[in-house]
């Protein structure tokens, strides 16, 4: 292959990688100038509403939350290949009829990267469903499928993944006292608490923890 053919080609790639380093570079720029619209348009405290109540946001604490979503900010304030909106939509919760305990528990999820672990697997899918009509969550997924095998109770852990304790115990006020020790013998052990069911005169706590690695 001929010498000046070789140089013509690395120019010609040289060229192209400079193009598209420019191109990044003004999209780049281009969504900073939107944020920083957004940030001129947005309130010193961010009302959020939804379907039963209003949730306050501090700006730097909004846009953290927004960073945790894939388009929930392009669909309040637009841009990035939406049409650009005259006033943020922070009533986007309350029209897609998403109570405020699941924007709040949302927060929790996105701030943790776990579920707590009292929370059940239907409150954990609640929150999922409801941002996946708002464009999803890295976070939220992460989460929701980490609960996807959540076994409660001995008989529910078909997979067997788990060490079970079952405690049962008088539901009166002197023997719930005692019981306390007994449950904190169970938590110093590595079991963590996953159901309590309150039945007539008694109440039985489910624990479970990890098997050890084989």
């Amino acid at each position: 292959m001929p010498e000046p053919f070789n140089i013509w080609l690395l120019n010609v790639i040289e060229s192209a990688m400079a193009s598209q380093r420019e191109r990044s570079a003004q999209r780049e720029r281009s969504a900073q100038r939107e944020r920083s619209a957004q940030r001129e348009r947005s309130p010193e405290v961010v009302r959020i509403q939804c379907v039963d109540g209003e949730l306050l946001m501090t700006p730097q604490i909004f846009e953290e939350f927004l960073d945790s979503t894939r388009l929930l900010r392009r669909l309040i304030y637009g841009g990035e290949g939406f049409f650009v909106e005259p006033k943020p939509k922070f009533d986007i919760f309350k029209r897609m009829n998403i109570k405020l305990e699941t924007l709040q528990d949302a927060r929790t999820l996105m701030r943790l990267g776990v579920a707590p672990l009292s929370w059940t697997q239907q409150r954990v899918n609640e929150v999922y469903f409801a941002f996946d009509k708002l464009g999803g969550s890295t976070v939220l997924e992460k989460v929701h499928d980490t609960m996807a095998y959540n076994p409660e109770r001995p008989e529910d852990d078909h997979a067997e993944k788990y060490e079970w304790a079952t405690f049962v115990y008088p539901d009166t006020f002197l023997d719930i006292r005692k019981a306390q020790v007994t449950i904190r013998d169970y938590e110093m052990d590595g079991f963590r608490r996953r159901l309590q069911i309150k039945d007539v005169g008694v109440i039985t706590i489910f624990f479970r923890k990890n098997k050890p690695a084989d």
